[in-house]
């Protein structure tokens, strides 16, 4: 009886299939085809013109909301799609984004009401009067 236990686990055909068990997806691990990826397109740059048309633009939208972008593109000689793509181009480098923002902010911080109103200066009779308030 041990004899037909031991002629069944050693079978050939059973430790060949073991084998190939093994073997083969290791021999396929190192194979993986990887999909492929396209290489990303260089960013056009933006040349300093048009990114100050680019804020200007914006500059004017701001500074009349009910203007539309086709009457904002007009003294620039835009079209819509031009500016979208520009705008695309300007989106796709952080760089960009961050002066821009930072260009249309200074321009609010210096065109809002609130900027061209001058402001109180506090004098000894407010100082004592917050305190007043506090106690």
């Amino acid at each position: 009886m041990t004899g037909r236990i031991r002629q069944g686990v050693f079978h050939p055909g059973l430790l060949v299939g073991l084998l190939l068990a093994f073997l083969v997806p290791l021999t396929f691990w190192g194979n993986r085809q990887q999909a492929e990826e396209p290489f990303p397109s260089p960013t056009p740059t933006v040349s300093d013109v048009e990114l100050e048309r680019y804020i200007a633009v914006y500059r004017a939208m701001h500074a009349d909301h009910s203007l539309t972008i086709d009457e904002a593109l007009r003294p620039h000689g835009m079209t819509v799609e031009d500016f979208r793509n520009l705008e695309r181009r300007v989106q796709e480098n952080h760089r960009l984004v961050e002066r821009v923002r930072e260009a249309l902010l200074e321009y609010a911080r210096s065109n809002s009401v609130l900027a061209l109103e001058p402001t109180p200066t506090p004098t000894k009779a407010a100082a004592t009067e917050k305190r007043r308030r506090r106690q």
